[in-house]
C-alpha cells in the first residue's frame, strides 16, 4: 500500500484530498464500474483509449 503513509498522516491527507476535485482518495470499489464496462459487450468498439479514474486529478 504505498499511500498508507500519506492516508494516515491527517495533515498530508487533508492536504492531498483538497487539491482532488473529488475531495477523498480513490478506492478499490472506484475501478468497478469502469471494469465492468471494459469487460462488457459495451466497450467492444472502444480502442486505443485511456480511461482516467482519478477522481477528477488530470482534469482540475
Amino acid at each position: 500500500d504505498n499511500t498508507k503513509a500519506l492516508r494516515e498522516n491527517p495533515e498530508r491527507n487533508s492536504a492531498i484530498s483538497a487539491r482532488i476535485p473529488a475531495e477523498r482518495w480513490g478506492t478499490p470499489a472506484d475501478l468497478a464500474g469502469v471494469a465492468i464496462f471494459l469487460a462488457s459487450k459495451a466497450s467492444d468498439y472502444v480502442n486505443g483509449h485511456l480511461l482516467t479514474v482519478d477522481g477528477g486529478w488530470m482534469a482540475r
